[in-house]
């Protein structure tokens, strides 16, 4: 029987990977929340201090408006969008009893707290369908189940999609780190997959207390920010082949900025930013 420690495999990197001889880090922000985070936070700046170079990664549209706010400090580019090359026909069932498995294994009672307002509009069929797949995660839940069912979803989205454009990508940047900051997004999943595959370690930022457990199986990183020492537990308890020297609390640095006095303003000042009268 599989252990815990036995559901994730990790490539090899292949020949020829390079790395970069300065330091450099790609941030990958999928969403604003990213953007908010790291470049309006101050970290991006905080890197350039240090001779850290940054390149942002981020959607095309996301792009285009944010492009004066990185300054000098870091480098923005397109956070590349890879199309099905493949049917994906039953990755949806499989996803959702990945994650009923995951919430009914460890007993994440908002599972279905959350299921209960997605799932409020549903017909008959998507009633029908939900309750096979609670039935399924009876047994997918356990082990060797919850190990195969970890195991192919990455397989599956290996099979239905071409990592070429951005392994190469990551090649051109040739980055010490890939950050994560917004991991729930399908968007960063093969910029993680391609940088295990180049042998480049990855930072998982886990953005909220609740995304160890609202969300389903998380991806594999080599490092892990947390918000405290309960989020740590959550994460060793969840995951046991994760390195607990490798796991860091950092505190919640995405809301550091809100209590930096240079963002602070009068109470006088306040109305007339926000182009309010005055009582």
């Amino acid at each position: 029987m599989l252990t815990e420690r036995e559901t994730i495999s990790r490539p090899a990197p292949p020949r020829g990977a390079r790395r970069s001889a300065e330091p450099v880090v790609a941030i990958l922000c999928p969403a604003g929340w990213g953007l908010r985070n790291f470049v309006h936070g101050g970290i991006v700046a905080h890197l350039h201090e240090r001779g850290i170079r940054a390149h942002v990664l981020m959607p095309d549209g996301h792009l285009r408006v944010a492009a004066g706010d990185l300054g000098t400090a870091a480098a923005g580019a397109e956070l590349l969008a890879l199309p099905a090359i493949r049917s994906q026909r039953g990755h949806a069932a499989f996803n959702a009893l990945l994650r009923a498995s995951f919430a009914r294994r460890y007993r994440i009672s908002t599972y279905r707290i959350f299921n209960r307002w997605m799932r409020r509009d549903d017909g008959p069929w998507q009633e029908i369908r939900y309750a096979a797949i609670e039935v399924l995660s009876l047994l997918g839940s356990r082990q060797p189940l919850f190990g195969w069912q970890v195991r192919n979803h990455e397989r599956l989205y290996r099979r239905s999609r071409d990592l070429g454009p951005v392994i190469r990508q990551l090649e051109g940047i040739q980055p010490s780190l890939v950050v994560s900051t917004n991991c729930q997004f399908s968007d960063e999943f093969p910029y993680l997959l391609a940088a295990r595959d180049l042998g480049v370690p990855t930072l998982g930022c886990i953005q909220s207390f609740d995304n160890l457990t609202s969300r389903s199986v998380l991806p594999v990183f080599d490092y892990y920010a947390l918000w405290n020492q309960r989020m740590k537990d959550q994460l060793l308890q969840y995951y046991l082949d994760r390195d607990p020297g490798k796991v860091q609390i950092t505190g919640t640095p995405q809301f550091d900025f809100h209590v930096r006095l240079e963002c602070r303003a009068s109470r006088r000042a306040t109305p007339g930013e926000l182009v309010l009268r005055q009582g």
